[in-house]
């Protein structure tokens, strides 16, 4: 090989290991992030057809209070919820309400994942073209 075609060869790796690379790396991140928060709405989803299948109106249960740490609490009234929408925001909603902005909140992240996962895929696409 010549110098110049090894220079080419040179600048390509460069840029893929400084480029490419750590787009790609930050694309997965966001991925495991939407993943990591849609989870929390999927599990309330859960808990609330959970407790609509078998009539519940008051229960015990695992409280997180933030960091892992939980504690057992006492829930006496199961028909009202308080629910994060977003933005660090509490609203107090019916079982039917809170289960409408789940599957909302979901198809929302579901979306975004997709996107990403689009990216990734252009990403991806690109970084094999620059090995060819």
């Amino acid at each position: 090989m010549s110098a110049e075609v090894e220079q080419k060869v040179k600048k390509y790796e460069d840029f893929i290991h400084n480029k490419i690379d750590p787009d790609l790396k930050i694309l997965e991140t966001k991925v495991n992030s939407l993943y990591k928060s849609m989870e929390s709405y999927v599990n309330l989803k859960n808990t609330i057809e959970m407790l609509n299948e078998q009539g519940v109106k008051s229960t015990r249960m695992q409280v997180d209070m933030g960091c892992n740490f939980y504690v057992q609490a006492e829930v006496e009234d199961t028909d009202t919820l308080i629910v994060d929408i977003g933005k660090g925001i509490f609203v107090e909603l019916t079982r039917k309400q809170a289960l409408s902005v789940c599957e909302q909140k979901q198809t929302n992240y579901e979306k975004s994942i997709n996107a990403l996962k689009e990216k990734m895929a252009q990403v991806k696409s690109h970084r094999r073209f620059f090995l060819e």
